[in-house]
């Protein structure tokens, strides 16, 4: 029996097959189809032409499989899963599918391009938990297969199935990296807020990836059920068998999971915070929150957050808390156009000027691309290539780039607006409209009056905040709003992309052009690189 992929998972990202769909079943409201003198009933169609269906999608082998298992052996007090079955139907995103088959996997492999980046469209479905895929391992082999030297990210992981064994054959599949949700080393935290019945097996699996030599990263729920002194002893722990980064997610919540707030989100977030920028001066590992625009608070300066192990620049003076002024005599204005400055220097010396508690400094890093037998794990272990975009080591979390002022710009001369509306996200805003002004002063948008709002997240309410789960009828009520307060109308309206796929469709499947259809007003969107959170 063919198993067959739901229209459901490929809705937002190739709505053309949607679609096909409806178009096959009006005609089959008034033909039937027979084989042998019987009629036939259809239950799916297949796509003849699949090198006609290639997405130009920068993207991994991996992510181009799609998810691996739409399913959990955990139930997280934290998991946004909680009451979303409620809106199930409301929903594109995060469709259930069933377990990634060997079949389609070999598929999917076989038209994809490592060289591009290309592959088959993408399915949009809610990703949980993916070594209980059975054949994961599996999947994983016929990646690797596909791509010898690509290294693997396997999906973030419970660590519930990692045992000793299971990180051997893993470590056969080199180069690859582990995601691994830990929350706490304490046996009985993961039992009670993650119902992890063998919770050792995920806490011991981060000795077994460092004895294997298998980069990994920590996440960490900062619910505020979980101890402050526990959360501390965790990241001590992953530090200390070298973890490549830790990232400390700042709790969320939506109505749907909680018919009340189950604690003051800014109390929350601002105590963790404050533990994170602490523990940061304790520790070697890179360590951030996130979202890491909460923690800056609309400052775009570029300031380090911490140096990869082993790394070129943590073999250097610099230190945590250092803003960059100038690299190779260029001057830094964002963190955003810092990072992009530091990826144009991938060998040779990087002449970095910063300040230091209000004295300017000098330091030098030497990028060379060390030889590929030799072992600075976690930053590059021995066979591993070194990640373009760290290869200095440096890190500072991306945000808004500059060259989004630019086609901001472009957009509005474009249709020779006057009043422009554009939409931005409760972080980003602060950071937004600074930038804006700076521009303006250096005599852009001249004779253009720019107005800036931030859409509720309605849909999902709680404490959501997050530019990209956006949905079309967020911005319309932001605009109703809007026009009946400022009482001016816009003759255009700018959205970030972020939250809509590349048909220009929200999480419900909603277009943005019901936006000009419901205002007559033009809308377009802002086509961004990274997400605007």
């Amino acid at each position: 029996m063919d198993n067959y992929e739901s229209i459901n998972h490929v809705a937002w990202t190739e709505p053309r097959i949607q679609f096909i769909k409806q178009q096959l079943e009006s005609l089959l409201k008034v033909v039937d189809l027979e084989s042998k003198g019987k009629v036939v009933e259809i239950d799916g169609f297949r796509l003849k032409e699949l090198s006609m269906w290639r997405s130009s999608l920068p993207q991994g082998i991996l992510d181009n499989f799609g998810t691996l298992s739409s399913v959990c052996n955990c139930n997280c007090e934290f998991c946004y899963e909680r009451g979303l079955s409620k809106i199930s139907n409301e929903l594109v995103f995060f469709p259930r599918r069933s377990m990634l088959t060997l079949q389609e996997a070999k598929t999917r492999a076989k038209y994809y391009d490592p060289e591009t980046q290309t592959g088959l469209f993408i399915t949009a479905a809610d990703s949980l938990e993916p070594t209980l895929n059975p054949y994961w391992l599996d999947i994983l082999r016929i990646a690797r297969e596909k791509c010898p030297t690509e290294t693997l990210g396997l999906p973030t992981t419970n660590g519930t199935k990692l045992t000793e064994e299971v990180i051997k054959q893993l470590s056969e599949l080199k180069p690859i990296t582990v995601s691994i949700s830990l929350l706490s080393i304490n046996p009985l935290t993961r039992k009670q807020l993650m119902h992890d019945p063998n919770p050792e097996i995920a806490i011991q699996s981060i000795t077994l990836l460092r004895k294997y030599g298998i980069p990994f990263k920590v996440g960490i729920v900062a619910w505020p059920t979980i101890p402050i002194n526990e959360i501390k002893e965790t990241i001590k722990y992953a530090d200390h068998y070298d973890a490549l980064e830790i990232e400390i997610q700042l709790p969320g919540f939506t109505k749907f999971g909680f018919e009340a707030p189950p604690f003051n989100t800014k109390q929350q977030w601002d105590s963790i915070v404050n533990i994170v920028q602490s523990m940061r001066l304790q520790i070697q590992t890179l360590l951030y929150t996130s979202p890491y625009t909460y923690e800056v608070n609309g400052d775009p300066s570029a300031v380090v957050v911490g140096t990869v192990k082993n790394s070129p620049a943590a073999n250097t003076d610099l230190h945590i808390g250092d803003r960059i002024l100038e690299i190779n005599g260029k001057k830094v204005f964002t963190r955003s156009y810092c990072n992009d400055l530091l990826r144009k220097t991938s060998e040779g010396l990087l002449h970095i000027k910063i300040l230091r508690n209000k004295e300017i400094r000098k330091i030098t890093i030497v990028c060379n691309q060390q030889d590929k037998e030799k072992d600075l794990y976690p930053y590059k272990p021995a066979n591993y290539s070194i990640d373009p975009l760290l290869h200095h080591g440096i890190f500072m979390p991306d945000s808004f780039r500059l060259e989004y002022i630019i086609q901001i710009e472009g957009i509005i001369k474009n249709y020779n607006a006057k009043n422009v509306l554009i939409f931005s996200s409760k972080l980003i805003s602060p950071y937004f409209k600074k930038i804006l002004q700076v521009f303006k002063r250096q005599g852009h948008f001249k004779n253009v009056k720019i107005y800036v709002e931030t859409p509720q997240n309605n849909f999902w309410g709680g404490n959501i905040c997050i530019g990209d789960l956006l949905t079309v009828s967020d911005y319309i009520d932001c605009i109703e709003e809007f026009l009946l307060k400022r009482k001016v109308r816009p003759d255009l309206l700018l959205i970030p992309c972020s939250g809509f796929s590349n048909w220009g469709r929200d999480i419900t499947g909603r277009s943005f052009l019901e936006i000009e259809r419901r205002f007559n007003i033009p809308v377009d969107l802002i086509k961004s690189l990274v997400i605007w959170r």
